[in-house]
């Protein structure tokens, strides 16, 4: 029995209505010998008053069940708003989910109030009612209704993450950027290398070289004409031409290059070179296969051929420069050959022959020839000249003019050949 059945018999119980002891009498008096008639109008009197008291009951409880239902009404909603706020289970009051509670005792009229876990039933036979149903929220209602926001809060995570990895990917691209410098040569000219690392396609690299020139790439070189100090610095652009990073490196110092440069003299077989260089501190000649290191130096050509003089010099900082010449050197072998001689003339030139300071170091063969080529005298030693007679011991040649050819050959194997005339005049 609920609180207000309990009610409602308590102020049945508790009912007292005014009675006078004359009517009673009068009622028992009247009463007292029960004709058909009184015995009707009794069972009519109780009917109605019985009907009025159905009628007056079910008034009184309707208009409190309205009452109540409105209070419980304003309940669920102040639920729904504090579990909203609290992310507490919220109430739902739908006509179809009535058919969906199973449990429910009374299939016609059932209303369920949900408060804090604690359910309470009123039951009512009024077919005419509007069925309400407020269900306890299960899990699977918290995962329906939170997917929606789920589905928001992704989307809008998704959103920002799309941001977030633009930005971590510029971020990372700015970052993983690697650039360097590489010193090839650092004397005039200086070759000096530059590089970026990890550019992305979208960016751009400008090198400006700190000798007033700059240059767009990834991998690219430069040469300073002049000695001096610069400081290159790099600038990457986004495809919007906006600068992301710059770079300064340390500054580069080219070094001047000392300029290698030589003469030679010539004396027969000895050439003198000369250096005419400055501020060098090393010099270094190559030649035939010998290196000299003296600020000037000889060489005796002893062969014939074409040879490569190379000079180098090194100054303070390390910086070298080098020339090189080409020589063409034909070993002479030198001596005299008069023109003329008379024979038996007990003269410096009673005999033919060369005349020569050196004559000793070479082989030599001379022949001697008339003017049809027939071979006059013959000899390959020096103490053994022609004396103006066939073969030095036959009769005098005729005077006149004769053939002669010599071939001396070195120490060092060079042949030479030469050929001339010689005049015989007679006595």
């Amino acid at each position: 029995m609920n609180k207000f059945e309990k009610e409602i018999r308590n102020k049945l119980e508790n009912y007292n209505a005014p009675v006078s002891s004359g009517a009673w009498e009068e009622f028992i008096s009247k009463t007292h010998k029960p004709t058909s008639w009184g015995y009707k109008h009794w069972i009519i009197s109780s009917i109605t008053v019985a009907v009025i008291s159905i009628v007056a009951f079910v008034v009184i409880d309707s208009i409190n069940n309205k009452t109540i239902s409105e209070e419980k009404q304003q309940n669920q909603q102040e639920n729904i708003n504090l579990s909203s706020e609290n992310e507490k289970p919220i109430i739902k009051s739908n006509d179809s989910i009535s058919s969906e509670n199973s449990n429910s005792t009374d299939n016609n009229n059932t209303t369920t109030f949900v408060e804090n876990n604690n359910t309470s039933n009123l039951q009512k036979n009024n077919t005419e009612s509007t069925n309400y149903t407020v269900n306890k929220i299960t899990e699977s209602d918290f995962e329906e209704d939170n997917n929606i926001e789920d589905n928001t809060s992704i989307n809008s995570q998704e959103s920002g993450s799309e941001e977030n990895n633009l930005a971590d990917k510029l971020s990372f691209d700015i970052e993983s950027i690697r650039s360097n410098i590489n010193i090839i040569n650092q004397c005039v000219p200086g070759l000096v290398e530059f590089e970026v690392e990890n550019l992305s396609k979208n960016m751009k690299a400008v090198w400006n070289f700190g000798d007033n020139k700059q240059s767009n790439g990834k991998n690219i070189s430069h040469t300073y004409e002049k000695h001096g100090l610069y400081e290159p610095t790099l600038t990457i652009y986004d495809q919007n031409d906006k600068v992301v990073k710059t770079r300064s490196f340390e500054i580069i110092e080219i070094f001047n290059t000392p300029v290698s440069d030589f003469s030679f003299d010539i004396n027969n077989n000895f050439y003198t070179f000369n250096s005419f260089s400055e501020q060098e501190v090393l010099h270094k000649w190559e030649l035939d296969g010998i290196i000299e290191t003296e600020r000037s130096f000889e060489y005796e050509f002893t062969k014939d051929g074409r040879f490569t003089v190379k000079h180098t010099v090194i100054n303070n900082q390390g910086c070298k420069s080098t020339s090189s010449k080409i020589i063409d050197i034909e070993i002479e072998h030198n001596y005299f050959v008069p023109t003329a001689f008379r024979p038996l003339s007990n003269g410096i030139n009673a005999e033919f022959g060369p005349i020569g300071d050196y004559l000793e170091d070479y082989t030599i063969r001379m022949l001697i020839f008339d003017r049809t080529g027939k071979l006059v005298f013959e000899t390959d030693r020096l103490d053994n000249l022609w004396n103006g007679k066939i073969n030095n011991i036959g009769e005098m040649a005729e005077p006149g003019i004769y053939l002669w050819e010599i071939i001396t050959i070195d120490k060092y194997g060079n042949s030479k050949v030469r050929k001339g005339q010689v005049n015989l005049i007679g006595n």
